[in-house]
């Protein structure tokens, strides 16, 4: 289950969306990593890992130039657990939670949560974030 935020540039009007939350794919997924369809770190990374729990999450990322993005991750775990178990101790042994600033080209920083505005690509501030939607 999810979010989706909704932000407005106040000098241009452009529109950014933020998606973040988990969500959890069936065992099809398997076949799909193993296919190489999620990609070639993250075949490896299955097949070298004989627990196979993955889940899919979209994070949210901000730079220190206040402009902020969403991103789809897969998680690998290494254990039997299910792939939404909450355990603390729960550690992933592989993540592709990488990503980079569009307006600066600077390393962005996972957030916890959407901020309340974000910098747009033209520079400006957009108005506080609306239209929070719940999404499967």
């Amino acid at each position: 289950m999810g979010e989706s935020i909704e932000y407005h540039c106040l000098k241009c009007g452009r529109v950014h969306n933020i998606d973040w939350g988990a969500f959890f794919r069936s065992p099809a997924s398997a076949e799909e990593i193993l296919s190489g369809g999620r990609g070639k770190q993250a075949k490896r990374n299955f097949e070298n890992h004989p627990g196979k729990s993955a889940m899919f999450t979209y994070e949210v990322f901000r730079c220190n130039c206040g402009y902020a993005r969403s991103k789809l991750v897969m998680v690998i775990f290494d254990d039997d657990q299910a792939p939404w178990s909450m355990d603390p101790e729960r550690r992933p042994v592989w993540h592709n939670a990488k990503c980079t600033c569009a307006r600066c080209g600077r390393k962005m920083r996972v957030m916890d949560e959407p901020p309340r505005r974000i910098r747009c690509t033209c520079g400006s501030w957009t108005a506080e974030g609306q239209g929070t939607v719940l999404f499967d």
